[in-house]
């Protein structure tokens, strides 16, 4: 139930709204803003079915962005953003490792940062920016390998988590 929920909001939601407004930014122009995640690129123990579900949007977006271009539209633009962990109150109890390069995002720098990349029209933000070396090695380095390296930079950091709603993540 909570892997459906989970697939439910994070990519059958924007899937749906996309295809809601699609055709008439077609017609008129426009922006989409999707939401991945970080977790969604290289992935984290504890959040299996979060993870899938931003590398999900990560594909749709990627994806819809092949389809305009072949279709020749122009004027319908898409940024995906891919923040490290923001502080919204939703990931209460976390700790980064390592705060001077992943530090736990503040919400209203991450806006900003979001329209200024709307702006310069860019397809994918990815915050902070040392999380763009990150994502390089994913491809360079074996998959244990890299696993390692990722934990040993913290990304394990849902251990510290505490659960905001009622029920809790059985992690057994």
């Amino acid at each position: 139930k909570e892997m459906d929920l989970t697939m439910n909001i994070n990519i059958m939601g924007v899937m749906h709204i996309t295809k809601v407004f699609l055709d008439d930014m077609i017609e008129k122009g426009g922006h989409i803003i999707f939401t991945s995640s970080v977790a969604g690129q290289i992935g984290a123990p504890f959040m299996t079915d979060y993870c899938t579900s931003k590398h999900a949007v990560t594909g749709f977006s990627r994806t819809l962005i092949y389809d305009l271009e072949y279709m020749g539209i122009k004027h319908v633009k898409i940024t995906t953003v891919f923040p490290h962990f923001t502080d919204t109150g939703l990931v209460k109890g976390v700790t980064v490792k390592v705060p001077a390069l992943f530090p736990l995002l503040d919400p209203v720098w991450v806006a900003d940062q979001i329209i200024t990349a709307t702006r310069e029209e860019r397809n994918e933000l990815i915050l902070p920016r040392a999380t763009n070396s990150i994502c390089i090695y994913l491809y360079l380095m074996p998959c244990q390998v890299f696993r390692c390296f990722c934990k040993w930079l913290g990304n394990d950091l849902m251990k510290t988590f505490q659960q905001t709603r009622a029920h809790k993540i059985d992690q057994h």
